[in-house]
């Protein structure tokens, strides 16, 4: 009987964070209407990736890895044109990494390279992936992140030529 309870809450909990998983790729669609960004594919593949490692519950540093790995590998295949982890590769990555936190520091945001811009956005979702994890699966406080998701849809669907008739569907 107990390991009965065990699996329906193991199966109430993946079904929750999957909903996370939904409703946070709902914040991910609007994207490539309201930005410069020509294709969000790469991001939401990412984004599954991260939420499946999350929802596998892998030790810390294997998840970090992983993930870390990810986010690399995905930048090498949008930016780089030489060889994967080879010694220039290294050096055109720390040189870029170096400029754009320069860039950082003097608070010229506009001047932040595509690289570093979508490095930031894949350690955003990444960063994601945890926090949507630790509130729906360990506090399963699912409310905040529901209602702030109808807002943030509802706004971008005022203001922005984002059309947002099916999402609050989706998301109701």
């Amino acid at each position: 009987m107990n390991k009965n309870k065990h699996t329906m809450a193991d199966f109430f909990s993946v079904s929750l964070y999957l909903c996370g998983l939904l409703l946070f790729l709902e914040w991910l669609y609007p994207i490539e209407q309201v930005t410069d960004t020509s294709s969000i594919t790469v991001f939401i593949i990412y984004t599954i990736f991260c939420f499946f490692i999350s929802m596998l519950r892998l030790r810390w540093w294997t998840s970090f890895l992983l993930k870390g790995f990810g986010l690399i590998f995905i930048l090498n295949q949008l930016y780089f044109d030489m060889r994967f982890l080879s010694r220039e590769w290294f050096s055109q990555l720390i040189y870029e990494m170096t400029v754009n936190i320069e860039i950082l520091i003097s608070q010229n945001w506009y001047y932040l390279t595509p690289l570093f811009r979508s490095f930031l956005f894949l350690l955003l979702i990444w960063l994601m992936s945890y926090l949507l994890h630790y509130w729906f699966v360990q506090m399963k406080r699912i409310f905040l992140f529901v209602l702030l998701t109808f807002v943030y849809i509802t706004i971008l669907d005022t203001f922005t030529p984002y059309d947002a008739g099916f999402a609050i569907i989706r998301i109701f």
